[in-house]
């Protein structure tokens, strides 16, 4: 790839050159950068629901009904039972935290190319555009957040002595979202087709977690392996943190280092990749 010359903001310019050998995250450039991520962050918050009638209430509406959904389904018409918690806290505890991870996953792998337009214009530090997309979901998040709340309140659902532990939770699953996002992403520049699988399978990820069931129902020689899902375990442990539902099993605890492992070399399989995504496009 031939190196390129572009302006950027005021007199500054910017050499990009493609990398070799050791990549550098060059973290320090987000300081440089961020009232361009606030912009963009306000920029994606409102254009989602841009011309929509019922504006940012979808925020709200869309896990309501999946809850509504699920509950109809799972609760009405299989009986599912889930111990302590009732049932439709249960469920929108496990849809809510699921979206986030869900929701970061596929914006951020759809991101290099949506934004495209914005990356042939100017230099800026391309991730940017993942960590703002991951900002909107947490903010999705925290109004779904609110809802749960109130759900909790109306069903007596007292939060136990774990609650703290609750925001470790919140920060694993917008880890594991970042984390398939930065691996994802350039490689769908380059590979449309990663776009039309993502969808497809964390959907198949969705049924593997324990979103609208039990991990109690898994039988017990299974379970161990079942808990090598990432989201089993955030999901879960959200639960048990936040409601006082029952613990994820041991084996769970292994999966926040593979987690952590996926982040950091998708963060630098990205920053290596970075360079090139304009040519890609």
């Amino acid at each position: 790839m031939p190196s390129a010359v572009v302006e950027s903001r005021s007199d500054e310019v910017v050499e990009i050159r493609p990398n070799k050998g050791f990549v550098s995250l060059r973290l320090g450039e987000f300081w440089a950068y961020r009232d361009l991520l606030r912009e963009m962050i306000a920029r994606d918050m409102l254009a989602r629901y841009k011309q929509s009638f019922l504006g940012k209430a979808w925020v709200i509406v869309q896990p309501l009904t999946l809850m509504t959904l699920y509950y109809f389904i799972f609760g009405v018409i299989l009986e599912l039972k889930t111990g302590v918690v009732p049932f439709p806290v249960f469920l929108l505890g496990g849809v809510l935290i699921w979206q986030l991870v869900a929701a970061s996953a596929t914006n951020i792998s759809y991101s290099m190319v949506s934004n495209a337009h914005l990356m042939n214009k100017v230099y800026f530090p391309r991730l940017l555009i993942p960590v703002s997309q991951s900002v909107a979901a947490v903010v999705d998040f925290a109004f779904g957040l609110l809802v749960l709340a109130g759900f909790m309140a109306v069903a007596r659902v007292a939060l136990p002595p774990q609650a703290l532990l609750a925001p470790l939770f919140v920060v694993y699953a917008i880890v594991t979202g970042m984390a398939l996002g930065l691996w994802l992403a350039p490689l769908n520049v380059k590979y449309r087709d990663i776009g039309q699988a993502v969808p497809l399978v964390l959907q198949v990820f969705m049924y593997a977690s324990p979103v609208f069931y039990s991990p109690t129902l898994v039988p017990e020689q299974w379970r161990s392996l079942y808990y090598l899902n990432p989201g089993a375990g955030i999901i879960q442990g959200f639960r048990w943190s936040l409601m006082g539902d029952v613990p994820p099993e041991p084996i769970a605890w292994v999966c926040p280092l593979l987690v952590a492992a996926l982040f950091l070399s998708g963060l630098y399989f990205f920053r290596s990749r970075e360079a090139e995504l304009v040519d890609d496009l």
